[in-house]
């Protein structure tokens, strides 16, 4: 027998034991592309970049694109708030300045659409790092793509233009580069003062990586009974690099002030629907941004993860206990941490599952179907390929998305419906650069086109909680005349569906009038102000945004009549044909509705079902209600009866058809 090579048992020497939880047999990345797992896992990368691949509806994509367009014009770093009139002496701690820059430049070169494509990379890089992951501790390729394609899917609750998605990959490059020190790469440590200090100037949360760099250090010292001086010294080095930022201390201590968000009584916590707790939430048709069923594949991690930790208790080192306690309290706490858990932990649940799997002897216990291995390896790897395309069809025809209700669509660019676009050129076009009082949901994209400053934005670090709780109490009614009072405004123009109230208190003021209403967007201006631009009508808007003055009784009774769909051919229509969902008439008419203008709700409910092929149960609904309010019974019981064959269970629905006499 020969003798093993010398540089094997250095390497060999060199490599960390089984004590610190590292596997000493990782899978490398080509075996998978030689074998039969090459099909779903190209599968698998044409599902999440269909994900991905979305319009844009995060509505911070404004003030990061102005961030990169000011950086670049200024040739400088903000330090001051240079966007609102409201807010001028807080500090811009601007921890995103490199991520808004690059952002800008692709926009210059590609438009959104280049934003989308680039995006959607971003995200899939993320996830390859966490595939990579599954197989540098030794995880089967099938149980890794399985545990691929549940986190995966946990992790599209996150999908947007934001540079958390790049924290994503900074975590797994991290955790990636000290487990391979681990495993004898010597000079691999380096990359983590690299990593850092890319990281410190993409986005704010680069306090993860200490996190992540002291629990694997705190584990190699126990296990290992000493102190490794190497580790300990690169990991001091990449802590250290944070201070190469614009704000040098300052920027390095603004993670600590982010964590003031996760206390129960902050009022962005109050307010803002993403620090929510996901246990504190249930996806409903009123939240649309929360998607069903990440939530609910979250729900089912978290319980399985635990039950493993638990079942392995004796297994589990020092710093897996650490992360697993870390980002499970982060995710629990925020929606927007949800993805950070699985990320971190779905490896060491990896790890658990197979070491039970040996506890109970199963591979024993197969071995009667050990001769139909390869056939059942095929079937598997055929079926999981098949469910990801299939799956990615339903994405790709926005079926997967309508099924949820959500703002969503697949599509590269801006979705136009959910920015004040038309308001921003609206305001442009006629040179209305008075004074303006905006709702958070406008403010990034205002402060980005519009020429006058803005009242606030989503930039809450810059904002801050005395003046958001100023901004708060204008939801109140009479709020919103307090903060005309103060601020002596030209024109106030918001998102009419996050600020239905405000629409109330201005319609209850004579010294406001409306002159502009999109799919997105309302505008009033002060009576005195632009007197060039006539007041508009709600009848006025839906003409200018090209919907039909009017349905004739046939055309109406044609639209209500459509032929309704059974469960089963609206959900196999989802693989091959477009699943419209125009959400905006859905606003435009609950907000016509509420406002008291039922002709102009009607024309976009009877909108709203032409395009959707009467398909979505809940606009008979509406559209019900709206006719009942309006006495015209015979037409609410059509639309509630419709509405209820079709699988609605609305309390209110039930009451009146009762009260119609149906029984």
């Amino acid at each position: 027998m020969s003798k093993p090579k010398k540089s094997a048992i250095k390497s060999d020497k060199n490599a960390r034991d089984i004590d610190v939880g590292i596997s000493r047999a990782p899978i490398p990345f080509a075996q998978v592309f030689r074998s039969i797992y090459a099909l779903p896992l190209i599968a698998i990368a044409i599902l999440f970049g269909a994900l991905a691949t979305r319009l844009i509806v995060d509505i911070d994509i404004g003030f990061h694109l102005h961030g990169g367009e000011w950086i670049w014009e200024h040739r400088a770093f903000p330090d001051k708030d240079a966007y609102t009139y409201a807010v001028p002496n807080n500090d811009y701690i601007d921890m995103h300045w490199l991520y808004q820059l690059t952002l800008y430049a692709v926009y210059s070169m590609l438009g959104f659409e280049g934003i989308t494509l680039v995006n959607a990379l971003l995200i899939l890089v993320a996830l390859g790092l966490l595939f990579a992951r599954f197989l540098s501790v030794g995880t089967p390729i099938p149980l890794a793509l399985v545990l691929l394609l549940f986190v995966g899917l946990i992790l599209e609750l996150r999908f947007a233009v934001r540079p958390e998605v790049l924290t994503w990959s900074f975590l797994l490059l991290t955790i990636l580069v000290i487990e391979r020190y681990w495993r004898g790469d010597k000079k691999i440590l380096p990359a983590l003062v690299a990593i850092h200090l890319v990281w410190v100037n993409m986005q704010g949360l680069f306090i993860l990586g200490w996190g992540v760099m002291g629990a694997y250090c705190l584990s190699d010292w126990i296990h290992q009974k000493k102190i490794d001086a190497t580790l300990w010294k690169w990991c001091a080095l990449a802590g250290a690099i944070c201070v190469a930022n614009p704000y040098h201390i300052n920027g390095v201590l603004f993670p600590f002030y982010l964590f003031t968000r996760l206390d129960r009584n902050n009022i962005f916590k109050e307010y803002v629907s993403e620090f929510i707790s996901p246990f504190d939430v249930q996806p409903t048709d009123n939240m649309p941004f929360i998607s069903a069923i990440p939530i609910y594949l979250f729900y089912v991690f978290s319980l399985a993860s635990i039950l493993t930790m638990l079942l392995t208790i004796r297994q589990r080192k020092v710093h897996e206990f650490i992360l697993f306690g870390a980002f499970f309290f982060l995710s629990a706490s925020q929606i927007r941490n949800v993805p950070l858990f699985p990320l971190v932990v779905a490896p060491i649940f990896a790890t658990a599952l197979r070491e039970l799997w040996a506890r109970f002897n199963l591979s024993a216990r197969v071995q009667v179907v050990a001769e139909k291995k390869s056939t059942l390896e095929k079937g598997f790897a055929i079926a999981l390929a098949a469910f990801a395309l299939l799956f990615a069809a339903r994405v790709a025809t926005n079926a997967y998305y309508q099924s949820d209700r959500r703002f969503i669509a697949f599509g590269s660019g801006l979705n136009i419906h959910a920015h004040p676009v038309k308001a921003s050129a609206f305001l442009n076009e006629n040179g209305l650069d008075g004074k303006l009082i905006n709702d958070l949901n406008t403010g990034a994209y205002f402060g980005w086109k519009l020429k006058q400053k803005i009242f606030i934005d989503g930039r809450l670090e810059v904002m801050r909680e005395e003046f958001f709780s100023e901004y708060k109490k204008a939801f109140a009614m009479g709020g919103l005349r307090t903060l005309i009072e103060k601020y002596k405004p030209d024109l106030i123009a918001f998102d009419y569906t996050a600020s239905l109230i405000w629409n109330q208190q201005l319609r209850q003021m004579n010294d406001w009038r409306l002159i502009h209403l999109d799919e997105a967007t309302i505008v009033f201006a002060r009576q005195d102000y632009a007197p060039n631009l006539p007041t508009i009508t709600l009848a006025d808007a839906l003409n200018r945004l090209n919907l039909p003055e009017s349905f004739s009784e046939a055309e109406r009774n044609e639209i209500l009549s459509q032929p309704e769909p059974t469960s089963v051919q609206k959900w196999l229509s989802g693989f091959w044909r477009v699943q419209p969902y125009p959400y905006q008439l859905t606003k435009l008419g609950v907000f016509c509705y509420q406002s008291g203008d039922a002709p102009a709700a009607e024309r976009c409910y009877l909108q709203y079902i032409k395009e959707t092929r009467g398909e979505l149960a809940e606009s008979f609904f509406n559209l019900g209600s709206l006719y009942y309010r309006s006495k015209q019974l015979a037409l609410a019981r059509f639309c509630y009866e419709k509405y209820a064959r079709m699988g609605g269970n609305h309390p209110l629905a039930q009451k009146r058809l009762l009260e119609l006499g149906v029984k």
